[in-house]
């Protein structure tokens, strides 16, 4: 259930037209969903969400942007749907190295790469990713631990290190 219903959450920001974006998540069945900041702040928005069953609809607002170098975003979108967001989350610790996965949809499908925790900060969790396919437009995917525990909000991509980061899941919901 805790796969099905991250799969279910995980939306696709698209731009007007149908052309991929960025991610998100969703975190209400009444359209809220959470994305990395810089992803809501271009001078090119995304406008609509595409849902996980290829259901398209528009991105009425950005609620809260998170202060600082916290690069989240909680937006709002026109839809309300029976799906109930039901997640397993974990806080990773600092000095925890595991094995996590990257969850992101790319033009309705998903896309899942792996890597290893490497270093845990106050509101980030550093992945590598064992993969060379790292891409812009991965961010506002999902981290999530091999048990599909919700770490944390994919946010930035350095392809030089090919190297992941995502804001802890816990601190992301203090939006």
């Amino acid at each position: 259930i805790a796969k099905q219903n991250l799969e279910q959450g995980l939306v696709e920001l698209v731009y007007d037209n149908g052309q991929h974006a960025a991610n998100g998540l969703l975190i209400s069945n009444e359209g809220h969903f959470l994305t990395a900041r810089h992803c809501v702040e271009r001078d090119n928005l995304p406008r609509y969400l595409r849902l996980h069953d290829g259901k398209i609809c528009s991105i009425e607002k950005v609620l809260v942007k998170g202060k600082g170098n916290l690069d989240i975003a909680l937006a709002e979108a026109n839809i309300i749907t029976d799906f109930n967001p039901n997640y397993v989350s974990y806080n990773v610790q600092s000095g925890e190295r595991y094995p996590v996965a990257s969850y992101t949809r790319w033009n309705g499908l998903m896309d899942v790469k792996y890597g290893i925790t490497e270093q845990i900060l106050l509101e980030n969790i550093t992945f590598f990713n064992s993969q060379i396919n790292l891409r812009e437009g991965d961010s506002g995917g999902i981290v999530v631990s091999a048990h599909k525990e919700l770490l944390g909000i994919n946010v930035e991509l350095c392809f030089s290190k090919l190297e992941g980061r995502a804001v802890n899941f816990s601190k992301a919901l203090e939006l």
